[in-house]
């Protein structure tokens, strides 16, 4: 269960992590860093697939991913613990599949694997400038990631990795 316990703008608190919702184009993650100022211990970033295109119509900015990386990677070496959830707007959109003659069910998974492919291009991004890294999904992907435990996901952050979660729960209806 998710419960809200204050709000800040748009930064939410629940169960020992912070959320910044709803990352688009021109968010910055130093905005995040300076207003925490590294008083809290973990974070959880929620970027829009949108913001990974960055000038493009379409996928992913390779500019836009690796300044992403940078910042998050300044995060990090400042202590914090950083959880990343990442849409999949920019590849397909699993909601609006209905329109094109997709059925719901397989457009909502259509929706989780493009979230999975964001995160696998940010794993890598920020793995190649030296950061540790955990991928975990709602689905079971053993070649590419492990299935979410919360308990183990904790313990990743607490190994000081940046953790990224993709196709949400991995179940249709849910956004």
């Amino acid at each position: 269960t998710f419960f809200i316990l204050f709000k800040f703008s748009q930064i939410y608190y629940f169960n020992h992590f912070f959320i910044y919702l709803d990352i688009h184009q021109n968010w910055n993650i130093i905005f995040v860093s300076k207003f925490f100022n590294m008083k809290f211990k973990r974070v959880l970033l929620k970027v829009s697939g949108e913001a990974l295109m960055g000038t493009k119509n379409f996928g992913i900015d390779p500019v836009r991913l690796e300044s992403y990386s940078k910042e998050i990677k300044e995060i990090k070496n400042k202590g914090v613990q950083i959880a990343i959830v990442i849409g999949g707007g920019n590849i397909f959109r699993g909601i609006e599949s209905e329109k094109s003659g997709i059925e719901r069910v397989q457009g909502d998974y259509m929706g989780m694997l493009a979230t999975l492919i964001n995160c696998m291009a940010l794993q890598s991004q920020l793995e190649k400038i030296g950061c540790d890294t955990w991928l975990m999904s709602g689905f079971n992907i053993d070649q590419v990631c492990e299935p979410f435990i919360r308990r183990r996901a904790i313990r990743h952050l607490e190994k000081n990795r940046i953790v990224i979660f993709g196709a949400g729960l991995g179940k249709p209806y849910f956004t």
